[in-house]
C-alpha cells in the first residue's frame, strides 16, 4: 500500500514539474506587451491552449524546444511547430480549436525547421533575404529555441520573411 502512495506521489511531482516548466517556458515568451500586439497575446493562449490540451506532453526540461510561429490575418488562423529532438508537433488554431497537422507546409517545401533546430540564423536571414514571399514582402514569422542549461530558461528568438 505504501509503496502504491508513493509511486503516487512522484508522478504527480513529476507531472507538476513538467507543468510548471512548460508554463513558465510560456511565460517567458509572452513579454510584457501593449494590448496593441494582439497577434503575440494570442499567440500565449493558443500554445497554453495546446499545452493544456496535452499535445505537448512529450516535453521536458532537458530538451531544448523550438516554436515556429505564423499567423494568417485573412482568415484569422495561427499555425505553427512545436519540436524538440524527439518529436514535432505542427497545428493549426483557428476559432477555439486545436488543430493537429501532418506536417507543415513550411517544412515541405525547404528545410526551415532543420535550419531552425541548428540556429543558423545566418542561413535563415539570407534565405528570407533572396526567397520571401513576394506577394506578401511585409509579412514575418518568429522562431525560438528555449533551452535550460541550469536553472535558468535561455530563449533566442529570430524573426524573418517567410520563403516558402
Amino acid at each position: 500500500m505504501k509503496t502504491l502512495l508513493y509511486s503516487f506521489i512522484l508522478a504527480f511531482i513529476l507531472i507538476a514539474c513538467k507543468s510548471d516548466y512548460f508554463t513558465a517556458v510560456n511565460k517567458k515568451l509572452y513579454p510584457n506587451l501593449t494590448k496593441r500586439d494582439k497577434v503575440i497575446v494570442s499567440s500565449y493562449h493558443v500554445r497554453k491552449k495546446i499545452y493544456e490540451e496535452g499535445y505537448l506532453s512529450f516535453i521536458t526540461e532537458k530538451d531544448t524546444i523550438f516554436f515556429l510561429s505564423d499567423y494568417d490575418i485573412p482568415s484569422a488562423t495561427h499555425y505553427g511547430t512545436i519540436w524538440t529532438k524527439n518529436k514535432k508537433f505542427h497545428y493549426a488554431y483557428s476559432n477555439g480549436i486545436v488543430s493537429e497537422r501532418e506536417e507543415d507546409p513550411i517544412e515541405k517545401n525547404n528545410s526551415i525547421l532543420t535550419m531552425i533546430s541548428k540556429w543558423d540564423t545566418i542561413t535563415i536571414k539570407k534565405e528570407a533575404s533572396i526567397n520571401y514571399n513576394q506577394l506578401f514582402p511585409s509579412h514575418v514569422v518568429s522562431a525560438y529555441r528555449v533551452y535550460k542549461p541550469q536553472n535558468k530558461i535561455i530563449i533566442d528568438k529570430i524573426t524573418f520573411r517567410p520563403f516558402y
